[in-house]
Formats: structure tokens, C-alpha cells, sequence
């Protein structure tokens, strides 16, 4: 087993495009939009042309496991020809393992792979040239990017790597961006023990390194858990507003994403989502670092543990429980 935990291996030649995928998708200018993928393989191998339009962009929250609304214009195809009740399981969420996008795709939207946690790999083409944000968030085992592409053709493998920022530390030390992690140096000391013919050495230095990750993430977990607790406060209950416009008390356990849920002064939001109504002023710091209140209005993106300081809003659920930025 290799020590480096983030390596892009350039490859060339294709992927076989699976038998049996369901595709929603709408129109974008120069082709095609990708936006949930349905089948029961959790490593898809996307198509390259859906009804005759490239393949170009892979749309927002696209294989994150809560999807977000689709557009009045999305269509349904299948590589089959079989419609929509014949693939009721997205491949999204902790289902994804890999994704193997077509050569042509030219952006990943925002979130495209928000808490993919099990996914490991991702093929992409040497046409690739926007990335948005929160792309690879809590995509925790991700530790492979696979180009499909000529050793020498121009890639956004940069952008890719920018995006799982610190979680690609080694990459980024053999880029000579900054200087070697612990990942290169143990890789430098394996490599060397192998060539003296130091087997038992280098078994030693990976075991070491194995029983570090391991204490490390433990680590992690209990942090995460100890944050999440401090973030989300003593607070069991919050407020939902129903279609009519009343608003009832419920427990924040039976939340469920596309519910409208009320902030009032000094909550703490218990979900992510967008702001549908109202206007307020709202403490971010414990999330985004931001040192003074932000005001926030219709079409504003908030996390679970944003402190409404002052004012009202409805926030409506697009991340619940443990998918939360604080979950």
C-alpha cells in the first residue's frame, strides 16, 4: 500500500459507460447539464451525449445525498430506455464510491459532492475548467484523483486539488507549492528502505504511520462530535412554518429537508438552507471565522450553528441532522 494518501495518477483511454443509468439533465449553452444520477452501481461511469447534447457540466448538489429542487426545464433519460419509476434509487450520498465523468464536462458546480463520505476516486477529461465551492465537502475517503487524458494535454487537476484544499497536503508538496508533509517524508523513507532492501524497515515506518491515522482520526471524530454539541447548544425544539403560514413547535430531531423552519433573535439555527423570508442579522463565526455579524436577506445560504443576532427569518431545510455543516 502506498503511503501517499492523495496521488493523480494521468491515464489514458476510456471508462465503459454503465448498462443500466438514469440520467436527469436539462439544456445548458453548449450542451448538456447533469443533475442526479440514478442506477445501483456506485461507480457510474457518466454518458458522453444525452439525446444528441454533449455532456459539459455536472449541476449543483448533483450526487449529494438531499438534492435541492429541480428546474421547471430538467428531462429524464436512460441509457436503457426505460423512464423514471424504472431507477427509484439515486447514486448519491454515502452510496457514491467513484464517478467517472465524461471527457467533455468543462465545470463541477457547487456541492456537486457534498457529503459523498465513502467516495474514493474521481475520473475527469483534460476539459475541465470550473470548480465551485464546498465541492468535496466531508468527502472524508476521497483520496484519488484519476485523469483521463495525454500525458501532456493542459488539465484542471490544480482546480481539483485547490478544492480538497488541505486533505491533498502531499499533492500539493509535490507540486512544489509548499514545502513536504509528513505523507511525503514517509513515502521518501519507505521508497529509501525498499531500495537498501530494508523490507522490515519500511513495514515498520507504514504500520507506525497506520497507527498514527488511526489515533488521528479518532481524534478528529471526538472533536467533530465535541463542536458539533457546543455549536448546537442545549436547544431541543424550533419553530416550522406550515403552507398557511402558521407555525408550530416541533423537536429539532423531526426536521426533514424542504421544511421551513423560523429563526428568531438569539436561536441557533439547527439546519442548512437557503432563506426564504424576512431579513436579520447573523452571527456566522463559529462556522465561516467571519469576525462581525453579516446581514442576511431572501436567497442567502446559511449553516446549522449561524446565531440569529437580531430580526426573523424562515430558513428552508436542505440539510438536516448529521449532513449539516455541523453534523
Amino acid at each position: 500500500m502506498w503511503v501517499l494518501s492523495s496521488f493523480c495518477f494521468v491515464v489514458e483511454g476510456g471508462h465503459g459507460l454503465n448498462s443500466s443509468l438514469g440520467i436527469l439533465w436539462q439544456a445548458c449553452p453548449g450542451g448538456a447539464r447533469i443533475l442526479r444520477v440514478f442506477g445501483d452501481s456506485p461507480c457510474p461511469a457518466l454518458p458522453v451525449q444525452i439525446e444528441g447534447f454533449p455532456v459539459v457540466e455536472i449541476g449543483p448538489y448533483c450526487f449529494a445525498q438531499n438534492q435541492r429542487s429541480q428546474p421547471a426545464d430538467a428531462r429524464f433519460w436512460s441509457v436503457d430506455g426505460r423512464g423514471p419509476a424504472a431507477y427509484p434509487h439515486p447514486i448519491a450520498g454515502d452510496f457514491v464510491q467513484g464517478v467517472t465523468l465524461p471527457a467533455g464536462v468543462r465545470a463541477l458546480h457547487n456541492a456537486a459532492f457534498y457529503n459523498c463520505r465513502k467516495l474514493e476516486w474521481l475520473c475527469a477529461g483534460s476539459a475541465l475548467e470550473s470548480v465551485g465551492s464546498d465541492l468535496f465537502t466531508n468527502c472524508r475517503a476521497l483520496d484519488r484523483f484519476i485523469l483521463d487524458a495525454a500525458p501532456d494535454a493542459p488539465t484542471g487537476l490544480k482546480k481539483l486539488v485547490a478544492a480538497v484544499s488541505a486533505d491533498i497536503g502531499a499533492v500539493s508538496a509535490l507540486f512544489g507549492r509548499r514545502p513536504g508533509g509528513t505523507d511525503a517524508l514517509v513515502s521518501v523513507a519507505t521508497i529509501a528502505s525498499l531500495v537498501l532492501r530494508e523490507n522490515v524497515v519500511a513495514l515498520t515506518v507504514l504500520w507506525l504511520l497506520n497507527i498514527g491515522e488511526y489515533l488521528q482520526d479518532l481524534t478528529l471524530r471526538r472533536s467533530r462530535r465535541a463542536i458539533s454539541e457546543l455549536l448546537s447548544g442545549t436547544e431541543t425544539r424550533t419553530w416550522l412554518r406550515h403552507e398557511d403560514g402558521t407555525e408550530v413547535e416541533v423537536d429539532i430531531d423531526d426536521v426533514a429537508v424542504g421544511d421551513d423552519v423560523v429563526v428568531h433573535d438569539h436561536v441557533v439555527l439547527p439546519v442548512d438552507g437557503t432563506v426564504v423570508a424576512g431579513e436579520a442579522v447573523v452571527d456566522q463565526s463559529a462556522i465561516t471565522g467571519e469576525t462581525l455579524p453579516v446581514a442576511v436577506a431572501e436567497g442567502r445560504w446559511l449553516h446549522a450553528g449561524s446565531v440569529v443576532l437580531r430580526g426573523r427569518v424562515v430558513v428552508r431545510a436542505e440539510a438536516v441532522g448529521r449532513d449539516t455543516a455541523i453534523g
